[in-house]
């Protein structure tokens, strides 16, 4: 099983393939975008990528479940406080702009592929 010898070291590849393709499809775009090209980046075969995810598709998840994830824990935490309605409200939409923000390119991803695009908008190239 991948990883069981040395699962930080594992994990730590992991995220660097992630990030990887975050830098890929940033540039290229999903569409144009090829697992050789994050394998480039890497400096590694494409078969090592492989290792780690089989299939362009996955990494595309993998980078935007972890995205929405992250998000959704910082909401039900700021959504929990005990502060009257408005004030939570105020807090989770400053959460998620800052995140969004500081997150710029996996949003940015993440908006290009599921529909958030307008091809006429100059602020999407």
């Amino acid at each position: 099983m991948p990883g069981k010898r040395n699962p930080e070291r594992y994990e730590s590849t992991r995220n660097s393939v992630l990030d990887a393709a975050v830098s890929v499809f940033q540039t290229k775009g999903y569409e144009n975008a090829r697992l050789d090209d994050i394998a480039e980046v890497l400096g590694v075969t494409k078969a090592s990528v492989y290792y780690y995810f089989q299939k362009k598709s996955d990494l595309l998840i993998e980078i935007c479940a972890v995205a929405v994830s992250e998000a959704l824990e910082r909401q039900a935490t700021i959504l929990s406080q005990d502060l009257p309605a408005d004030e939570r409200l105020r807090a989770a939409i400053a959460d998620q702009l800052r995140g969004m923000s500081a997150n710029y390119p996996v949003w940015n991803i993440f908006f290009r592929q599921f529909g958030v695009e307008h091809p006429d908008d100059p602020r999407w190239t």
